[in-house]
């Protein structure tokens, strides 16, 4: 047996609390060991002190002073307990509504929500045009990299940005045209007849349409045309001469992206510097930390050049082509001769929609009025 094990067994020697085996083997090794007897006998004196001292009575008060203090502690928390079951109580107690009049809600809620949404007069699409000027196409220049690096960066940054601007010149702005029309025609098939003409007399392109009829049957039609720059005045004349159709409204609007095209046209050029002078670092790097560390700001440059060329890819697509959105609407003379007979066909044929709409809207509520009414019969059963 180790020393230092003997040296943990010394109070259970001393308190006869060893087996035999233990027993022969701690009297063997403390014949040897004189650092063990002295601890030994610092053991024995401590012990004979203790089973030397008297028994020392507890104050007559200690007992009921104890008591007493819990008694109070399990007070507080019974009534801690009762406010938390008040509320509990308050705020929690199930509300018991018929099962019948919560359906009757929810079918009322369904049919209102199908008549909004099925409303005629919503079914022309909302349009979101998109502004290149409140557009981020470009950001600051982020680095994270060695001093030295970030140093040369800063001076080549100083140096490219400080160069005078000599390629975009007063004739070369870069203007976005965008122009939109509403037209009221007497045929709406003519209309898109028209617009492929004009689509090939002109070299446009349809980039999208749509048609719709509203509640009094008449159609509508929309179309974004994508016109080469130059041919923009003389379709927007086509489309809104009087000999074709009605002019409602016409508006023309005008964005020049020449300040940032020319700042994006600096910042490219600034990361083309920074990606050579980065390749040639790369080949000067002598250890595996400098290597990754260098490919690190290789690779975020990179990202940097082709999120700005496609930035411009973007806005010379916007420049070259222009967009014009127009709105056709068909001309529908309303009978003058309604008469009591006309106006009482008309309603038969709206509250005949109506009841259809609603039928339907009933059926297609079904499926969660039933899960409905079967999740309140499981909370019943629960409960009781």
């Amino acid at each position: 047996m180790r020393h230092e094990k003997i040296k943990e067994l010394l109070p259970l020697y001393i308190d006869n609390s060893l087996n035999k085996e233990e027993y022969t083997i701690m009297e063997k090794h403390l014949e040897e060991c004189e650092e063990c007897r002295a601890e030994l006998a610092e053991y024995q004196e401590n012990y004979n002190q203790l089973t030397n001292l008297k028994n020392i009575a507890p104050p007559e008060d200690l007992l009921p002073s104890i008591m007493n203090k819990i008694n109070k502690k399990d007070k507080k928390e019974n009534k801690q307990d009762s406010i938390v079951n008040r509320l509990k109580k308050y705020f929690f107690t199930p509300l018991r509504v018929p099962a019948g009049l919560v359906s009757t809600i929810a079918i009322i809620a369904v049919i209102a929500l199908t008549f909004v949404l099925n409303n005629p007069g919503n079914n022309i699409d909302q349009q979101n045009y998109f502004n290149p000027s409140d557009s981020n196409g470009y950001g600051g220049i982020y680095r994270q990299s060695s001093p030295e690096i970030a140093t040369q960066e800063i001076k080549m940054d100083k140096n490219l940005a400080a160069a005078p601007d000599n390629k975009i010149s007063t004739e070369q702005r870069k203007i976005i045209k965008t122009a939109r029309l509403n037209l009221e025609i007497d045929d709406i098939q003519v209309a898109h007849q028209y617009i492929v003409e004009l689509s090939r007399q002109y070299n446009t392109y349809i980039a999208d349409s749509r048609e719709w009829t509203d509640a009094n049957d008449r159609r509508f039609s929309w179309y974004q045309l994508r016109v080469p720059a130059d041919n923009f005045d003389p379709t927007l004349e086509k489309l809104s001469s009087e000999d074709f159709a009605s002019v409602n409204y016409q508006s023309i609007s005008t964005n020049d992206v020449t300040e940032e095209y020319i700042d994006i046209d600096i910042r490219l050029e600034n990361y083309l510097a920074q990606q050579k002078r980065y390749q040639q670092l790369l080949d000067k790097a002598s250890t595996v930390e400098e290597i990754l560390n260098i490919e690190k700001e290789l690779n975020r440059v990179r990202i940097e050049i082709e999120r700005l060329k496609g930035r411009m890819k973007y806005l010379d697509n916007q420049v070259d082509l222009s967009t014009i959105e127009v709105e056709f609407e068909e001309v529908k003379n309303l009978p003058t001769d309604w008469g009591i007979f006309k106006a009482l066909q008309n309603a038969l044929h709206r509250m005949t929609n109506s009841f259809y709409n609603m039928i339907a809207s009933i059926g297609a509520a079904l499926p969660y009025l039933l899960i409905g009414l079967l999740a309140y019969y499981l909370y019943k059963k629960k409960r009781q």
